[in-house]
């Protein structure tokens, strides 16, 4: 192991040098978080035989015993934050967000996750046929569902319909226009991982129908991070063309088509 003093993290040619030069396959960055994440993320690429960087804190310093660590008795009980408290009172921001502030943090994420469905908009989208706009889901193999997204807060469903399709089919806004609302919604509980990745039970949507006042030309689905293609379906064939996860609710939309 070799001990590189990084006293300047963003002006640090010597060091950078220093550790190309030693070649090492693991290297462990000690500059505290998230100095150490950004650092890693910044100068990583410099390091093509770096098969492992990890932040470690100040975890050398109690190997080293540079850092006298909490007698037996308080890490037993799991209050070693306490003892460092103690000693270095400068540190109570961080040991509060690191205890406190993390454990409320983490109540709320399991209490959304049992009881909170997070709110969703999905657009039905018309062309001048009178055909209904299908995208390809990037996520999932010959996935084809009407365009949707989460309503982020401070945002009026109607609001949120507009920006999500124009972000997933990459149009300019103007050519969007809400026919009305639906009144149905639909709700639904997301698998485990789901809830996990989203911090929510399940997902409840409002549909809209919406006009399409432009051209196959004045969609760019390059821009979009969710979609990879798009086609337009008669209304009496969506169902066939929609992933069978979605056509249960698309049943009771497009009966409104009409």
């Amino acid at each position: 192991m070799n001990d590189i003093d990084i006293k300047a993290p963003n002006d640090c040619d010597d060091v950078l040098n220093e550790i190309i030069a030693f070649a090492p396959e693991i290297l462990f960055v000690s500059l505290g978080a998230p100095a150490q994440e950004f650092w890693i993320n910044k100068y990583l690429k410099f390091f093509p035989i770096v098969r492992i960087a990890m932040g470690v804190g100040g975890s050398f310093d109690f190997l080293t015993e540079k850092i006298k660590r909490a007698p037996k008795i308080m890490r037993d009980l799991g209050v070693e934050w306490l003892y460092r408290l103690y000693k270095e009172p400068k540190r109570l921001k961080r040991i509060k967000n690191a205890t406190a502030d993390f454990l409320l943090a983490c109540h709320r994420w399991s209490e959304r996750i049992k009881n909170d469905f997070r709110m969703n908009a999905l657009g039905v989208i018309i062309n001048k046929d009178g055909k209904l706009l299908l995208i390809k889901n990037k996520r999932f193999k010959d996935h084809w569902q009407f365009p949707q997204g989460g309503i982020e807060a401070g945002e009026t469903a109607e609001q949120a319909v507009i920006r999500e399709i124009s972000e997933e089919i990459g149009c300019d806004t103007k050519l969007l226009r809400i026919i009305r609302r639906m009144d149905e919604t639909n709700k639904y509980v997301w698998p485990s991982y789901g809830q996990l990745l989203k911090g929510y039970k399940g997902q409840q949507q409002t549909a809209f129908v919406l006009e399409f006042n432009g051209n196959d030309s004045d969609i760019d689905m390059r821009k979009s991070s969710e979609a990879e293609d798009f086609k337009w379906v008669a209304k009496d064939d969506v169902l066939n063309e929609l992933h069978r996860d979605r056509r249960q609710f698309a049943q009771d939309i497009i009966r409104h088509l009409d």
